[in-house]
Order: structure tokens, then sequence, then C-alpha cells
């Protein structure tokens, strides 16, 4: 198969996965109307359809897309197996290669790290994934990921994992929003305005709502909602409402105090968990690369943002 025909199936499957066009865009760090122009490029190659499209989002695959959905899974997982070696040894030009999926949320807070430990161990090849927990589910399950780092509560059936810290977090608002203004800040009070999910995936809704419950919301009014993170933001910038987010991704996107403020509430954090593959837990590289998140990526005990 052609080259760009291949590249067309791994937008598709990004698109599937990621449940919208948008989102397979920031996965794959291209814009979003690239995933359309390749998705229609692909359709039109087939002489089918693979979307029944629904505004915002890719919609449902048709029996077409489904059957092609399959297909181009165990075409891509040949294809990269291949590139490790003929005999798939997941060794690259020399490297051994590690697939590692991260949660969006906390691949923006072990980026730096990361990044060194690559510059330092040139004999091991890092593939970063950004997946949410469902899509990391099912990819540790096809055993397309060797490493997860994730945010879940303690208990997690569909994933054998062990904790690694737990990551603060925050409420913020707009510096000119009047829940900034005070020095205490209440339940009666957030319910007030409207809040900012800042990301629409299952489990992380869920850790969301459980720690406004600890607080006495059980249920609040939406000011917006949305998956993309300049969006959120923007609006909190424009003082839509509030939101939660985690004190390092706020300083890591390099938002002033002047801009937006962590607002005086005493938040729970989130539980950061792991999985390893069973086959690849004693692998001297795969364990050195777990031994530097576990002591490099965790917050600092002191650590304190906005």
């Amino acid at each position: 198969m052609h080259r760009t025909s291949l590249r067309r199936l791994e937008v598709f499957v990004a698109a599937v996965e990621a449940g919208s066009f948008q989102a397979a865009a920031e996965r794959l760090g291209i814009s979003q109307a690239s995933v359309s122009k390749q998705i229609r490029a692909l359709e039109e190659q087939m002489s089918k359809q693979l979307f029944t499209r629904r505004r915002g989002s890719t919609g449902n695959l048709t029996s077409d897309g489904g059957i092609t959905f399959e297909l181009a899974k165990e075409l891509i997982e040949k294809a990269e197996r291949l590139a490790g070696g003929a005999l798939g040894d997941r060794l690259i030009k020399g490297r051994q290669r590690i697939v590692l999926a991260s949660h969006p949320f906390l691949a923006w807070a072990i980026a730096r790290p990361l990044a060194s430990y690559a510059a330092d161990h040139p004999d091991t090849y890092l593939s970063v994934r950004a997946m949410n927990y469902e899509q990391l589910v099912t990819a540790y399950a096809q055993q397309r990921v060797d490493v997860g780092i994730f945010l879940a509560p303690s208990h997690t059936p569909e994933l054998p994992s062990s904790h690694l810290w737990t990551e603060p977090v925050g409420l913020y608002a707009s510096a000119s929003h009047p829940l900034s203004a005070l020095d205490k800040v209440g339940s009666s009070d957030l319910l007030k305005f409207g809040f900012i999910p800042a990301h629409s995936d299952r489990l992380f809704q869920d850790l969301v709502d459980r720690s406004l419950a600890q607080i006495g919301i059980q249920d609040y009014p939406v000011a917006l909602e949305s998956e993309h993170p300049a969006l959120t933001i923007e609006a909190l910038r424009r003082g839509l409402g509030y939101t939660g987010s985690f004190p390092r991704v706020v300083a890591g996107e390099g938002i002033q105090e002047s801009d937006v403020k962590r607002l005086p509430v005493q938040m729970s954090g989130f539980e950061v968990r792991l999985c390893v593959q069973d086959t690849l837990r004693h692998d001297p590289k795969i364990q050195r690369l777990i031994d530097f998140i576990t002591h490099q990526c965790a917050p600092a005990d002191d650590f304190r943002a906005i």
C-alpha cells in the first residue's frame, strides 16, 4: 500500500479512538482540517462512507467503517512490528522502543522530565501517546501500550495498576471574577456561578465530580464545556466561570496571577497510577523508565503554584 494510504489509515484510527476530528488532531499534532482532508481522501480512495457524521464529532461508524477500523488497526500494528525489525523484537535502529501512554493532563506535568530522560538514554526510543482512561484500557488489552500513567480511583478493575503519587488539584477563576475577591469560598459561593469542565472523558469528569461533592457541590451549572484546553483557558480568563485543574499544568501554561487566581478552596488531589504489561515487568529498560517516573515526575512536596 502506498505510504500516504497508510497515513490515512493512521489518521482514521486516531479519529475513531479519540471520538472527534479535533481530539484526533490534538493527539496527532496536526490541524483538524488535515484530519478531515485525510479521512475524506481515504473515503474517496475506498469509494466508501466510513462515518455517519454528526456536527462536532465523528458520529457513528458505518458497517464499512467498522470493518475498515479493525483491518486498519491490524495493518498499522503489523507495520509497527516491521519497523521494529524482522523478528518483531521492538528494536528500532539499535534502540529499544517503549510505548508510554499518559493522560493528556499528566503529559503537561511530566513533559520536561521525560524529555530529559530521552536525551540521557539514547539506547531507548520513547513513543509517548496521549490517552484518556478508556483509550488506555483498550490499548493495553491490545498490547499497543507498554507502560501507562493515568488518573483513576484506587480501584481499577480493568487495569492491573499500582499507586505512583497524588497530584494536587485546585479551583481557578479569572482574577477579575467575583470569586477571586473572596478571602474564603464556600459551596454556596461556587454554586452562584457556572463551572467549566476541563475535559469530557468519563473517568476524569467522575474524579472532578467526586472532588466537588466533597466540598458540598452535588450539582452545578455548567458555563461552557470543551475538550480544547485553549478554549477552556480563554473562557476562564474572560470570567465565564471557574474550573478545576492541576497547579503544575497551570504553571506550565505560563498563566499569570494577574490573569487567573487559585481560589481558597481545599480540594482532594487525584491519584496517579501506573500499569505495565506483565511480559515487560522484568525488562531492565522498562524498569529503569519506571524508576525514573516514580522519583522524577512526581510533584515536589513543597510545590506551590497560582
